[in-house]
Parts: C-alpha cells; structure tokens; sequence
C-alpha cells in the first residue's frame, strides 16, 4: 500500500488534505502593507515575499506546508523567510549538492528558483523533482517565475 500512495503522490502532486488554501482564501500576511485576513487574491503579484507567499507558496507549494513531515524537510507554515533564504537544502536528492534554497542576489544557484523554472522548461533540475511537483499540476505562469526571479536578483529582502 505505501508503494501505491507514493505513485499517487508523485503522479498527482499533494492529497487534498496538504493542499495550500484555494484560491479566494483568507491567509496570513507577512509586514508588507496586507492586513492579515486579506484575500489570498487581493494581495498584487510583486517581487516580494508577502507576494510570493501569498500568491504562489500558499497556492501552489501544498506539499511544504505543515504536517509530520513536508516535503524535502522544508515547512512554508512558519517563517518562510527563514525556511528559504540562506538555508541549505535538506532534502534526500538535493543535500549532497550543496546548494541554498535561496542565495540573496543569484537566482541562478538558488534551488527555489532552479527548480520551478525547470518545471517551465526554462533551467534543469539540478536535482530531485521540477517542482510544483506532480504531472497534474502545471509549472508556474510567466509571472509568477519573474516575481520569484527578481525577488532573489532584488536581494531576497524580507518583505
């Protein structure tokens, strides 16, 4: 049974009970001018962390929020300024590389950025799977990848 629920898994992204809140949803804000409790939805698509939260982590990365063990040990729930930036991965396939989640000012060798753009068919993975993870669940928009990209470029401030 387990061999079963990995397939799934790994086919379909996150069972529904991991899934990020849906579109529409309330959600917590970090100090960037939203006031907690504002829709998921209100909040603009920016280069900044209360952005990128709101608009792709809590919407599109399910398997990294909360639970008994998120996906490559890295948990969005909390802080994720201090689940990114300048934290090494910690996963099974991307420790041995070395690489940080997140380097302030060089989208190129950070994994967050490398791994979503690889799911676009813009960069390859250089390890583990192009994330969202799942052949169901499709690679981030145009837009999304630029807020992401310019938010490390930029210095990945905590904003």
């Amino acid at each position: 049974m387990p061999r079963v629920l990995a397939i799934v898994v790994l086919l379909f992204g996150c069972t529904a009970d991991d899934a990020a809140p849906a579109d529409g949803a309330i959600g917590p804000s970090l100090d960037g001018g939203v006031p907690d409790g504002a829709p998921i939805d209100a909040i603009p698509l920016a280069p900044t962390l209360t952005s990128i939260k709101a608009r792709i982590l809590q919407k599109r990365c399910g398997c990294h929020v909360g639970g008994s063990m998120p996906a490559g040990n890295l948990d969005f729930a909390g802080d994720p300024y201090a689940a990114l930036v300048g934290v090494s991965a910690a996963g099974l396939e991307c420790a041995p590389t070395g690489l940080q989640i997140v380097v302030p000012g060089e989208p190129s060798v950070s994994l967050l950025y490398l791994k979503v753009a690889a799911k676009a068919g813009l960069e390859p993975s250089p390890c583990g799977l192009e994330m969202p993870k799942g052949t169901f669940n499709p690679a981030l928009s145009p837009e999304e990848l630029d807020a992401i990209e310019q938010w490390i470029a930029d210095g990945a401030l905590e904003n």
